[in-house]
């Protein structure tokens, strides 16, 4: 059996090929239930950005700028990949006036101390072990400013692990966080957990609408996944993860 791709290396070369560049926001957007999670995180940092006055910015292994394209509401941004050819997408679809877009090591950071009021990271953190996840804490917490926000996705153990077992395995490593760990890991780095958002609330519900009712009308079965999203899960599949820098 292959097994997952888990180490630094392998990931940034995983994330330059060609045909994974060419399809990756092809895919994200390819379904609804794509469509929705992107929607729901885009409105959720959006939320965040204007409530707490967010000014300078950091999107944390941007890829081509999925999320970041449609960010609003803060002064500077930065976006930051090892990979050249997402980058290059990220150019054509970024403000040139507001972002900052560099080619960079997650691990190892070249920005001055406790510059960003605010890093949110996508399908990144995850990907990696917990000695690999405490160096990028490290990193980060270095950067940001006193009280300044960290943004992620977790992906929850109690639900995804069943769920795993049912869409198959993917090509590149995800931790399966419990909540309890995930709140300790964070604060023996240096970080207060304020909010577990639930993020795809019913995954099973949404995975059939989305699966089935959008062949009689992709609208109403946005909606309905849309929905869902917003009906509080004890045990949704994954966190959108707010923390604070202590």
């Amino acid at each position: 059996m292959k097994e997952y791709i888990s180490d630094k290396e392998g990931i940034i070369e995983y994330y330059r090929d060609k045909n994974i560049v060419g399809n990756y926001s092809i895919n994200r957007f390819s379904d609804i239930l794509g469509r929705v999670i992107h929607r729901v995180q885009i409105e959720y940092i959006n939320k965040i950005i204007v409530d707490n006055n967010v000014d300078v910015l950091l999107d944390l292994a941007s890829g081509p700028a999925r999320i970041s394209q449609d960010i609003m509401g803060f002064k500077q941004g930065v976006a930051l990949d090892s990979s050249m050819p997402m980058l290059d997408i990220a150019r054509q679809l970024l403000d040139k006036k507001r972002w900052i877009i560099l080619e960079g090591d997650a691990f190892d950071l070249g920005f001055e101390d406790n510059l960003f009021d605010m890093i949110y990271s996508f399908r990144f953190i995850r990907h990696f072990k917990r000695e690999r996840r405490e160096e990028l804490y490290k990193g980060l917490f270095r950067i940001l400013k006193p009280n300044g926000i960290l943004i992620f996705d977790a992906v929850n153990y109690n639900k995804a692990y069943s769920v795993r077992k049912m869409v198959g395995r993917y090509n590149i490593y995800d931790e399966l966080f419990k909540k309890n760990d995930l709140i300790n890991e964070l604060d023996e780095n240096g970080f207060k957990v304020q909010v577990l958002r639930g993020h795809i609330n019913h995954f099973y519900s949404q995975w059939f609408f989305n699966k089935f009712f959008s062949k009689l009308s992709d609208k109403k079965a946005f909606n309905l996944v849309y929905k869902l999203e917003h009906i509080e899960s004890e045990n949704p599949l994954e966190w959108l993860v707010l923390c604070r820098k202590k």
